[in-house]
C-alpha cells in the first residue's frame, strides 16, 4: 500500500467545505483507491494563500501516482469551472501598476508604499541603521 499527496496552493476565498466534498467524491469513484485510506486537510498558510492536502492510498507505487494525477486534475478543473477566484494571484492585474507590467514593470502593495522592485534600503522596516548596514550583521572584517 502506497499514500500518496496532492498539494494545492489556494486563495482564502477557495470554498474549502465544498472542495473536501469534490475530493471525498473523486477519490471515491477512483478506480484507483484501494478504499483504505484518505483525508483532505488544510495543511498551511502563508499571508496570501493556503495549502491543501489530499492524501489518499493505492496498491502500489504507479497505482498511487496516477491517482495523484487523476486527483490533481479533477479538482483544477472543478476549481477552474466553479471557483475561479480560488486560484491563488487572480487580483494579480489590480496590483499591477501599468499594463502587465508594462509601464513602470513595478507591482504596488510594498509595505512601505513603494512600488515591488523598488530599492528601500529597508531602514523603515528596521532592517537598516543608519549607516547601511543590518542588525545583527557584521559591518567588518573580524
Amino acid at each position: 500500500r502506497v499514500v500518496g499527496a496532492v498539494l494545492l496552493h489556494l486563495d482564502y476565498r477557495a470554498p474549502v467545505l465544498e472542495l473536501r466534498a469534490r475530493a471525498r467524491r473523486i477519490v471515491e469513484e477512483s478506480a484507483l483507491w484501494d478504499r483504505r485510506e484518505w483525508t483532505f486537510q488544510v495543511v498551511d498558510s502563508t499571508p496570501w494563500s493556503m495549502v491543501v492536502r489530499v492524501l489518499a492510498s493505492a496498491a502500489d507505487g504507479p497505482s498511487s501516482w496516477d491517482l495523484r494525477c487523476e486527483i490533481r486534475e479533477a479538482l483544477i478543473a472543478y476549481l477552474a469551472a466553479e471557483h475561479p477566484e480560488a486560484f491563488p494571484g487572480q487580483d494579480l492585474d489590480r496590483r499591477v501598476s501599468g499594463d502587465t507590467l508594462g509601464g513602470s514593470g513595478h507591482l504596488s502593495g510594498h509595505p512601505t508604499g513603494q512600488p515591488f522592485g523598488q530599492p528601500t534600503g529597508g531602514a523603515e522596516l528596521g532592517l537598516a541603521r543608519s549607516d547601511g548596514a543590518r542588525p545583527g550583521l557584521p559591518t567588518g572584517p573580524p
